[in-house]
């Protein structure tokens, strides 16, 4: 059996843009719509809905058969268990997105461990036992 080949900090970076763009456009959308403008503040209960939709996001699709958000995968790269290779689970995965959170408070270091670790994990790797591989071996 091969290794897998691990993902790097920069296709990781391009992958949460992907579903930070995913999910900030039909918000955007529905913001103007309701108000005529861009400004979410001017629709205080859909401002507090956001960071709830983008959690259930990142825990249902991480633990899902993709194994991958939308911009995971279209990158080409999926979140697995790291000793096993397995898909992880629904707890596992709201782990690590609250150990997610973590690293962005401290700095985006967590996220940065990527690019020096050998098998380019993250803070919130490490505390979910995860890692990020490419699904079939391409760059």
């Amino acid at each position: 059996m091969t290794q897998p080949r691990h993902a790097g900090f920069w296709i990781r970076a391009a992958a949460l843009a992907a579903d930070l763009f995913i999910l900030a456009v039909p918000f955007q959308i529905i913001v103007f719509s309701i108000t005529g403008t861009f400004e979410p503040t001017a629709v205080p209960w859909l401002e507090s809905v956001y960071p709830i939709v983008t959690m259930v996001y990142f825990i249902y699709f991480h633990s899902s058969s993709l194994k991958a958000t939308p911009g995971k995968y279209l990158l080409g790269i999926q979140v697995v268990r790291s000793r096993t290779g397995e898909r992880i689970t629904w707890p596992n995965a709201t782990g690590r997105y609250f150990a997610e959170i973590l690293s962005a408070l401290l700095f985006f270091i967590g996220y940065f461990m990527a690019a020096f670790t050998k098998e380019k994990r993250t803070l919130h790797d490490y505390l979910a036992r995860t890692v990020v591989i490419h699904r079939d071996g391409s760059n």
